[in-house]
């Protein structure tokens, strides 16, 4: 199963109106969405509409949310090696 990770870019874009183009990734059979608890605080924070904030928790009941590091967090210094994944 492929893993799709969703920044806070596409969160908000998505969950920004029903018709949103960029909502279809919600229907990629055999994928799991992903996204950090980092992405999600920081498309909530800019979420100002309640009807937009309830699109994104109805979004949220499919996608996986990643434990991560604080925010400004320097990554390891391996995470930019070329070939690493």
């Amino acid at each position: 199963m492929d893993r799709l990770f969703l920044d806070a870019n596409v969160l908000f874009s998505a969950s920004w109106k029903e018709t949103s183009g960029v909502a279809e990734l919600w229907r990629i059979e055999h994928a799991t969405l992903v996204t950090s608890a980092y992405a999600f605080a920081e498309t909530v924070r800019n979420i100002e509409d309640e009807e937009h904030r309830a699109r994104l928790d109805r979004l949220m009941r499919h996608v996986a949310v990643l434990p991560g590091e604080r925010p400004g967090q320097a990554l390891p210094r391996r995470a930019f090696a070329s070939g690493d994944r």
